[in-house]
């Protein structure tokens, strides 16, 4: 991180004013890494160590802004913070900058995410450069989702280097990566496969993915993500897992089957039974079935009929899919 006039643990408890409470990614790492650092640094004035703001507002996928101390901060893209807080651009090349190199001394490289930090009255204070790793089940849930023949595709609001980078470390091919997206061009993206004869599963945990899962055929949300997602989503993975989301297709998948089997049985076990109860063998065969035997035999259907879906109950989908067990996949 980089910081100009403002120092860098007072451009950081700025921004985590602003963040505190919201449940983005990014803004939980922005208030982790500010309270790291005030706790490191015993010697610091309270006012550094903790902020209070008020008249919060955000823009999905450009930032947040809130009121601290009495003078507006801006906290998200560039763009956001210069109209939200004013400043020079040239101002905020030189923090980038600043905020590159000390990235590449970390190992980041240009696959950080640049957030921009303003105050009105001062312009743009500060540049962090966040990266974001994928979950620990990232890779293994991807792979399993490829072996079932479905195409996995990214598209996120991080830089395209950053989405770049996750996507190798995944394994999905970079063709598929999309990034610098706001919420509105995933969206777009997601109709544009819609068009194309794909039907599309949309995975998000955050408020930028909710019109792209509500435009989903199917839009999938973490339980961990922020509670638009959930609303917007068809189906919420309970557990937190991306594993979930092959296991998910392969219930679907499974229950398709049993509905198919089912229908089948059903089918088939009427053509046979009702020309019987019908009497179409007594003059051939002397062969009838009475009331009392056919309404059996309907019974027994509906049972076998039950009993094939409760089979559902004993698949392995973890296994199926070849995804980690739960208990893999905990740290």
């Amino acid at each position: 991180a980089a910081a100009a006039p403002t120092s860098e643990a007072r451009m950081l408890a700025l921004a985590a004013a602003v963040e505190e409470g919201s449940q983005h990614p990014v803004a939980r790492a922005i208030c982790t890494l500010s309270a790291q650092r005030a706790g490191a640094a015993s010697g610091k004035a309270a006012s550094e160590e903790a902020l209070l703001a008020s008249a919060h507002r955000s823009q999905a996928g450009d930032g947040a802004y809130a009121e601290v101390e009495g003078r507006g901060v801006a906290v998200g893209t560039l763009e956001w913070v210069l109209q939200e807080a004013g400043g020079e651009t040239s101002q905020a090349a030189q923090l980038e900058a600043a905020a590159e190199r000390s990235a590449a001394t970390a190992g980041a490289g240009t696959s950080a995410t640049r957030v921009f930090v303003g105050v009105q009255g001062e312009g743009v204070v500060g540049c962090l450069a966040l990266r974001d790793a994928p979950r620990d089940d990232a890779a293994s849930a991807v792979a399993a989702l490829q072996r079932m023949g479905l195409q996995p595709h990214i598209f996120s609001g991080d830089r395209q280097q950053a989405a770049l980078q996750v996507g190798g470390e995944v394994g999905i091919d970079a063709a598929n990566v999309r990034g610098d997206l706001k919420p509105a061009d995933k969206a777009a993206l997601l109709r544009e496969l819609q068009v194309a004869g794909c039907v599309v599963v949309m995975v998000g945990d955050g408020v930028n993915d909710a019109p792209a899962l509500a435009a989903a055929d199917v839009g999938m949300a973490l339980a961990d993500g922020v509670d638009a997602a959930g609303e917007a989503a068809d189906v919420v993975l309970l557990g937190g897992r991306v594993a979930q989301v092959g296991e998910a297709v392969a219930l679907g998948r499974a229950t398709m089957a049993k509905i198919h089997q089912n229908l089948l049985w059903a089918v088939a076990y009427n053509v046979v039974g009702i020309p019987l109860a019908a009497g179409a063998l007594l003059p051939y065969a002397g062969v009838a079935l009475n009331p009392s035997v056919a309404g059996a035999a309907m019974a027994f259907s509906s049972i076998a009929v039950v009993l094939n879906s409760v089979l559902l109950r004993g698949k392995d989908l973890a296994a199926e899919v070849g995804a980690p067990k739960v208990e893999e996949a905990l740290p």
